[in-house]
């Protein structure tokens, strides 16, 4: 199994699932299964990066519905 990592302050978070996870890292392994995962943090622990300010913006239930209906538009052509 393959794993990839986002912070949810991350710029491509919304993409990687597919960009990286699926086109470049699970691309031409035995594997087929990946496991995408998102971290993230209390409101207010980030404010004093610019970066992380961007984390809850979505909300992670949100965000979980739509990386989930993207898993399912485009699945693993891989497969």
């Amino acid at each position: 199994m393959i794993v990839e990592v986002k912070g949810c302050w991350h710029s491509e978070l919304q993409t990687a699932m597919l960009t990286q996870l699926r086109d470049r890292y699970l691309k031409g392994k035995p594997t087929r299964t990946g496991l995408y995962i998102v971290g993230g943090m209390e409101p207010g622990l980030g404010r004093n990066d610019p970066r992380k300010r961007s984390c809850g913006k979505i909300g992670f239930e949100k965000l979980r519905v739509e990386l989930e209906g993207k898993r399912r538009r485009y699945p693993s052509p891989f497969s």
